[in-house]
């Protein structure tokens, strides 16, 4: 019995411990910040928001296809999804244009849409985001943490113009620019 208890207590730590590595128990901080100010070139997405990550993939092998070098990735969410059907919501897989030349090789596939976002003011919640676990960590805690800066700011809430996820190494930058 003490050995099967031990073997129980070693995985629930282990299991414990790999979440706390994923980011578990960080937190999701949202601060006023300037964003924007992006050219991007990708693909439009409709359905529900967790499956655009196949048309993140396609637009990942293509960028590498036409020859980009380390690209900047971005997911732009168009809908409320509170207010939207799953399978009318509408979404952008893009890659961030930072010279002309990318723009060029890019511009010629079929079916890429050109979307330009202005600077201005931004919430923005930067988390750690190295895997697909971490990831799924860093969605629960940020857009959470973005609804309840709502709640207490609700005018703020009616003055957005775009929701968007900037991929970087090992982060992810959720922004919520008005």
């Amino acid at each position: 019995m003490k050995k099967i208890l031990l073997i129980i207590v070693i995985i629930i730590i282990a299991i414990l411990s790999f979440l706390s590595y994923k980011g578990m128990w960080a937190s999701a901080n949202i601060e006023k910040s300037e964003e924007g100010g992006y050219l991007m070139i990708g693909i439009e997405h409709r359905g529900a928001y967790y499956k655009i990550s196949n048309t993140m993939k396609r637009l990942e092998e293509e960028v590498k296809e036409a020859g980009l070098i380390n690209p900047s990735f971005a997911g732009v969410y168009y809908d409320n999804p509170d207010k939207v059907t799953e399978d009318s919501l509408r979404s952008f897989a893009a890659v961030i244009i930072n010279n002309p030349t990318d723009s060029i090789k890019l511009v010629s596939i079929n079916g890429y849409k050109v979307v330009k976002i202005e600077r201005g003011n931004a919430l923005i919640c930067d988390m750690k985001t190295h895997d697909m676990v971490s990831s799924i960590i860093a969605i629960y805690k940020a857009y959470p943490a973005f609804t309840a800066y709502f709640v207490k700011h609700t005018e703020e809430a009616k003055t957005i113009k775009y929701t968007y996820e900037l991929y970087k190494e090992d982060t992810t930058r959720f922004v919520f620019q008005y």
